[in-house]
């Protein structure tokens, strides 16, 4: 039976811009530096979708995914092609298709139900796998929250990660 169990954070753009906002890099390098160590454990990770809405971008933010963040994406495989196939099918309106690029939003929710699906078995140690988002869970709209609710995932904004490691700056 497993022991311990550790946070696994899949991270969406609004947490890092957020993030970048409130603690921009220049002046607070101490928590870029804790995401960074986050990220070097395997333990911060984002899909490739949502550093492509980064670099869409024209901050600090940018520089920081090209030059710093070279482990943050992770590539969509089957399992989580065929998730995001799943959450079309239950939120039809969630996406729209004719729109000119990729929206991240699925595929943010479908690494983190993959990732909890490899992990968590019971000959090893827990793992949970987190989505990080500034999105709340909106009754009038359909929102990260609301949707990895559907799939048992739970959601935090980027300072209550920072409260559940224990992290203080």
């Amino acid at each position: 039976m497993a022991q311990n169990v550790t946070s696994l954070y899949c991270i969406d753009s609004s947490s890092l811009i957020k993030c970048n906002r409130a603690n921009p890099m220049d002046l607070y390098p101490s928590v870029w530096g804790k995401l960074i160590e986050l990220m070097t454990e395997g333990r911060l990770f984002t899909p490739v979708e949502v550093i492509n809405e980064l670099k869409r971008g024209d901050d600090a933010i940018v520089s920081w995914v090209k030059d710093e963040a070279i482990g943050l994406a992770v590539k969509e495989d089957e399992e989580v092609l065929n998730i995001v196939k799943e959450i079309g099918e239950l939120f039809p309106d969630w996406v729209d298709p004719d729109r000119e690029y990729t929206v991240a939003d699925p595929f943010i929710v479908a690494c983190a139900v993959v990732k909890n699906q490899q992990y968590n078995t019971d000959d090893k140690d827990q793992y949970e796998c987190i989505i990080v988002t500034e999105e709340s869970d909106d009754l009038n709209r359909l929102k990260i929250p609301k949707v990895a609710k559907e799939f048992e995932v739970e959601t935090l904004k980027i300072y209550d990660m920072f409260r559940k490691e224990s992290w203080s700056f």
